[in-house]
């Protein structure tokens, strides 16, 4: 149902974009996990379907580690970014929001002693096209990440594609971030 606020009415717009691409970055890394998992494998579906963001990024460090091979700095980039993003999208869906015009107030108190500080932050319409954004690079090098992973972790089906066309696709490095850790407002 519309607001009179056209400004509340944008930033709901903005949240339900950032909801359903969060969605899609997460089917993506379950694609990266099932290919990790061997696509062949009748058991694989069932287990990367289970998995959220931080068991995806848990269990596509274990295999490279698991195969002494080291991640691409730019896997390793992707990942640790993709970790503050599902921090913030956690921040917004499960500590309490106050809709206000400028944006959502998340609010750390809810599930917090009232002696200690909560902590504050404002999440407005440009925060959440930065995300947006940043989940766009995310998807971009997950879908080249898994032709990056060395032969050792996924066996070779078919023949490889040639790195230099793969680098076609690549951003550069590091990659352009546009969301930054927020800052947050301490109360008591």
């Amino acid at each position: 149902m519309p607001h009179i606020d056209p400004r509340v009415n944008e930033i709901y717009l903005a949240l339900g974009e950032f909801v359903m691409k969060f969605a899609e970055v997460e089917n993506q890394l379950r694609i990266v996990c099932f290919d990790l998992l061997g696509a062949n494998s009748s058991g694989a579906n069932v287990i990367a379907h289970e998995m959220g963001v931080m068991a995806c990024n848990k269990f596509i460090r274990r295999v490279h580690k698991w195969n002494g091979e080291i991640l691409t700095e730019r896997a390793d980039l992707t990942l640790k970014h993709l970790e503050l993003l599902l921090e913030e999208r956690n921040n917004i869906f499960h500590n309490g929001i106050i809709e206000t015009k400028d944006g959502f107030v998340c609010r750390k108190f809810l599930t917090m002693p009232l002696a200690q500080k909560y902590k504050e932050t404002l999440v407005t319409v440009t925060d959440f096209s930065c995300m947006i954004h940043d989940l766009e690079v995310i998807l971009r090098s997950l879908s080249v990440l898994r032709f990056e992973f060395p032969p050792s972790v996924i066996p070779a089906s078919g023949p490889l594609l040639d790195r230099d066309f793969l680098k076609a696709f690549q951003l550069p490095l590091p990659p352009p971030w546009l969301r930054k850790p927020t800052p947050t407002a301490e109360r008591m």
